[in-house]
């Protein structure tokens, strides 16, 4: 009696899950999913990249944004700009450089 409740539930879980359509439908997911020119795996390494892309993006906005204000400080104060920046002095100065140690 038991052969015939596995053969029943079988026969069920067959009748379920081995239909024209669920069988469509799994194959058009796989299709999707490995095969399709917009596949799962090509929408993650375009995901990848364009986050690498956005971040480039900020990295690029903040340089120029550091290049502007030292441009303006350029052309505000130009001798302390080249006495801090090249260290330059005039013939009757002396330049004292003091770093600060690193740990």
């Amino acid at each position: 009696m038991k052969k015939k409740t596995d053969t029943s539930n079988f026969l069920k879980f067959r009748k379920r899950w081995f239909n024209k359509y669920v069988i469509t439908i799994f194959i058009f997911l796989g299709w999707l999913l490995f095969f399709d020119k917009y596949n799962f795996f090509a929408q993650v390494k375009l995901k990848n990249s364009t986050q690498k892309l956005e971040q480039e993006y900020a990295n690029i906005l903040e340089d120029v944004k550091n290049a502007k204000i030292e441009k303006k400080d350029l052309e505000m104060n130009q001798e302390k700009y080249g006495r801090e920046k090249y260290y330059l002095h005039k013939d009757d100065e002396d330049v004292f450089i003091i770093e600060k140690r690193q740990n």
